[in-house]
């Protein structure tokens, strides 16, 4: 089983904070129990670190591609290749100094939200209503709020095949 960049940052991490020895770069983070004090991984760690890390594994090898010079597209982890447009940038840029700089309630922005009812509605004709919309940092997020939702343990689900592994 292969673990992402983002679990052997997370260890790494942990390690310097706990004044404790980095493993050698072969070592597999799952094997760190002696050097964090007994800190054990949840079994969900092994579930969500397998073949969906693999992703980020072909994304750090494509920046690496990328600084040697060579053209490469991203299709995998949803990270665009382009820089942030001006207007957005500008446009988070004054909203912190705007003073908006705590977090939103779990649903997301009200404004957004209601931005986003109106949008449907416009769209679609269908009736909804603000607080019938949440929004999620992700469509990942997104996903997984929807399954904690809606699925069971044991229920079955069909997942459409190519699908994005995490």
């Amino acid at each position: 089983m292969r673990f992402g960049p983002l679990l052997r940052a997370t260890t790494a991490h942990y390690l310097r904070c706990m004044n404790q020895p980095l493993p050698r770069p072969d070592h597999h983070p799952i094997r760190l129990r002696e050097a964090t004090n007994g800190l054990h991984y949840s079994s969900l760690v092994e579930r969500v670190a397998d073949e969906g890390s693999r992703a980020w594994d072909v994304h750090v090898r494509g920046r690496e591609l990328e600084a040697e010079g060579q053209d490469v597209i991203f299709l995998g982890i949803g990270d665009p290749d382009f820089d942030t447009p001006a207007e957005i940038t500008q446009a988070a840029v004054d909203a912190l100094h705007a003073g908006r700089t705590h977090y939103p309630g779990s649903a997301g922005i009200p404004e957004l939200r209601s931005a986003i009812a109106r949008y449907r509605i416009e769209r679609t004709g269908q009736p909804v209503e603000a607080e019938q919309v949440i929004v999620c940092p992700g469509a990942q997020n997104g996903l997984y709020v929807t399954l904690a939702c809606l699925v069971e343990a044991g229920d079955e689900v069909i997942v459409l095949n190519p699908a994005y592994a995490t």
